[in-house]
């Protein structure tokens, strides 16, 4: 689907607009929500990342394809996310880490009380 449509190419005519848009409008440094905020704004506001010649160029792919534009636009969060955290010397790794230290700390305070 990436090179079918041309998703990189696409996405690096549009890096500097969407660099702006996640400094802009992201109010977190925490890469978690950085990573959130990537995917309901590709997801949500389609228009942000791509121009519409772009999206008409992929409505067309998934309606002849019939995958869901959300599946489309999830590849740009994600393609969004990792040059943002590349560029902005943030490490992605323990994302899941976090999260998982997060739960573990209620399960064990839930229990504790």
């Amino acid at each position: 689907m990436m090179e079918r449509i041309g998703a990189q190419k696409m996405f690096d005519n549009n890096w500097p607009r969407i660099s702006n848009y996640i400094k802009e409008n992201n109010e977190s440094p925490n890469p978690y929500d950085i990573q959130q905020f990537c995917i309901q704004q590709a997801v949500v506001f389609p228009e942000k990342f791509l121009s519409e010649e772009e999206l008409d160029k992929i409505k067309i792919d998934a309606y002849s394809t019939g995958n869901p534009l959300l599946s489309y636009m999830r590849v740009f969060a994600v393609l969004a996310r990792d040059r943002y955290f590349e560029e902005n010397g943030i490490d992605p790794s323990g994302i899941d880490t976090r999260q998982d230290e997060n739960e573990a700390g209620q399960n064990i305070s839930e229990n504790y009380f």
